[in-house]
Formats: structure tokens, sequence, C-alpha cells
């Protein structure tokens, strides 16, 4: 399934996981200062989907090595409330917690 266009109804899930697909879009794709249209439209997509099939309450988890000024600009939306976690020690990778506010 293409996360893309997920074949799900809208409000499905209470939880959305992501761990490895948003980077996988975004990976090898050129400059991550000015990314192209295209990455954009992608992680776009993705993140439409995972907004329409998320429930109003519900959250969308995304677990990365990314940055938050690499990649909190593709996350938010007005529907989310956004909260963002640094973990490890020497390495740190970063926990996003969205949660879809009523409309």
């Amino acid at each position: 399934m293409d996360i893309r266009d997920l074949k799900f109804p809208d409000q499905s899930f209470d939880v959305v996981i992501d761990k490895g697909t948003m980077d996988a879009l975004m990976c090898d794709r050129g400059d991550v200062w000015d990314p192209s249209p295209e990455l954009i439209a992608d992680v776009k997509g993705e993140v439409d989907e995972v907004e329409r099939v998320t429930k109003v309450g519900g959250v969308f988890l995304y677990i990365t090595f990314g940055q938050p000024h690499f990649r909190k600009r593709h996350l938010a939306r007005d529907c989310w409330d956004i909260e963002i976690k640094t973990l490890g020690e020497a390495f740190h990778y970063f926990f996003y917690i969205m949660r879809k506010k009523s409309a």
C-alpha cells in the first residue's frame, strides 16, 4: 500500500506510527536545506493521508534521526499539536508526537 494513498476510511486509527517511511521518502533526495518540489509533494502526501486516517484526539508518532529544523516544516499542520522529544546521549534521535485536535 502506498503511504500517499491509503485505502483506509477517514478517522480509522487512534495511533499511527512512522519509523522509517518518511525517512525513506526523504533519503538521498538532494539538498536538505532546499528540498525539491517532488520531495515536498511526497512527504505532504504522507502527512495528508496520516492526518485523514487519524481520529480526532489520536496521535501520529514519528521517530527519526531527522532534526527538527529539517522535519518540523513538513509536519506542521493546523490540526496537530506537536511535541518533540530528543532521545539518546551521544547520537540523538527525535520523537515527534502529533496529537490531532478537533476541527
